[in-house]
């Protein structure tokens, strides 16, 4: 790991825990109810700003991967091969290792 990795993640450290010190002096003046409240909001901003780009980053990448929802689901799997059979989509140029370590040459 790279010595600005480290510093990267130390100061994101440092930011959440001087956050969460702020929020709890900020509870500690209100009463049970109001803090509960405000609490709530908080959770649903952070839903939010959590949710809303991990939702983007999944749409793309299922874009960069070359499907589509609707796509997804509605081509017919391709029949497998005897008990122990793996599907397999496009050319294969290197063997497939089954789960018993077992290989197939494509």
């Amino acid at each position: 790991m790279t010595r600005s990795a480290k510093l990267m993640i130390a100061g994101g450290l440092l930011v959440s825990g001087v956050s969460c010190g702020v929020w709890a002096w900020f509870l500690a003046g209100k009463t049970l109810d109001v803090a509960d409240q405000w609490s709530s909001v908080a959770a649903g901003f952070a839903a939010l700003l959590l949710g809303l780009p991990s939702l983007v980053i999944a749409v793309l990448a299922m874009r960069a991967s070359g499907r589509s929802a609707s796509a997804h689901g509605s081509a017919a799997p391709a029949p497998t091969v005897g008990p122990r059979g793996v599907n397999v989509t496009g050319p294969v140029s290197a063997p497939i290792v089954t789960g018993d370590h077992n290989q197939v040459q494509g």
